[in-house]
């Protein structure tokens, strides 16, 4: 790949949204675990969890996206995470690098699949460790990971509370202690907050009581994802659950997630058109840092149920590149 023409996915999102813009706390988070990586030769696992449609992968991508300076939507990003093929996706991180595995609805149908997986990434730490690099487990609750894999492996738990607002817990690492993140010393903590209806609690009322609790380290807002790379990671998701449906046979689910890839493609185009005319970047350069090569790209692009409508407008209101 040609280094010119490689997106620096890090540089576009503060194009985006201006670096001003974020909360401070959550780019002190992200120099945090850099620094982890860099300076203090460790390797790190983080834990996101919370609701489903909450922002999870979101957050996940923002955080892989900051972390990760080789940021690619295809190399740092399982989708439909299988044990057999994270293991080697993991080694094509290079160093300093942050490799996300998000959840995925195959997941839901294979009762033994989280632990598979936690499986798989204890693997990738035995056989490829201090390569001072990044993982970020995407899964709903946090008891979900095994006790040994949270107690042993999770350096950081993140838990999404509310939309674009998420707390950062860290383990004790007092060998003596038998609950190394104090699950039940926080519910005891928070009995009066518990014996209330839960409709009643706020978002900042619950967050005033985490942070009281001895793991605690820092709570962030973060950010939507910008509409235009939210296509693109929405078009990767797309394509993985349609190979994997296809291996497993879903027949019914890769007919609609068919039609909802034509969709994706669509707006991708519309993208496509924004790099090409906004930032002056060719068709060829285009191929270089995309998943499809030049004619491939060719054929979308000039497919008549993708193209735009005549004087049809690409949706670029949240861009603001001069």
């Amino acid at each position: 790949m040609n280094n010119e023409t490689k997106i620096n996915y890090r540089e576009l999102l503060f194009k985006y949204i201006p670096k001003e813009q974020f909360d401070p706390k959550f780019l002190a988070f992200v120099k945090r675990i850099r620094h982890l990586l860099r300076k203090e030769d460790r390797d790190v696992i983080l834990g996101i969890t919370g609701f489903e449609g909450i922002g999870k992968s979101n957050l996940g991508i923002l955080l892989t996206m900051l972390i990760d300076d080789d940021f690619d939507f295809d190399n740092n990003v399982s989708y439909v995470p299988s044990s057999k093929e994270i293991v080697l996706e993991f080694e094509k991180i290079n160093q300093f690098g942050c490799y996300m595995i998000d959840e995925a609805i195959r997941g839901l149908y294979k009762m033994n699949f989280q632990n598979s997986l936690q499986q798989a990434v204890i693997k990738m730490y035995a056989t490829s460790r201090y390569q001072n690099k990044c993982s970020i487990l995407i899964i709903p609750r946090f008891l979900d990971f095994t006790e040994h894999f949270r107690n042993h492996r999770i350096r950081t738990w993140i838990n999404v509370c509310d939309r674009g607002e998420a707390i950062v817990y860290i383990k004790d690492p007092d060998q003596s202690v038998l609950d190394c993140w104090h699950l039940k010393d926080a519910r005891k903590k928070k009995k009066r907050l518990l014996s209330k209806r839960i409709s009643s609690i706020s978002v900042d009322e619950r967050m005033r009581e985490e942070r009281k609790l001895t793991t605690y380290l820092t709570d962030f807002k973060f950010p939507k994802l910008p509409q235009e790379l939210k296509d693109i990671y929405e078009l990767k998701r797309r394509e993985a659950n349609i190979k994997a449906r296809v291996i497993d046979g879903d027949e019914d689910d890769i007919e609609r997630d068919t039609k909802a890839l034509l969709k994706a493609k669509t707006t991708i185009v519309s993208f496509v058109d924004l790099i090409e005319h906004r930032l002056k970047v060719s068709r060829k350069e285009l191929a270089e840092i995309s998943a499809y090569n030049y004619d491939t790209l060719l054929l979308i692009l000039n497919d008549e149920r993708y193209k735009l409508k005549p004087n049809a407008k690409p949706q670029t209101d949240n861009l603001d590149i001069p």
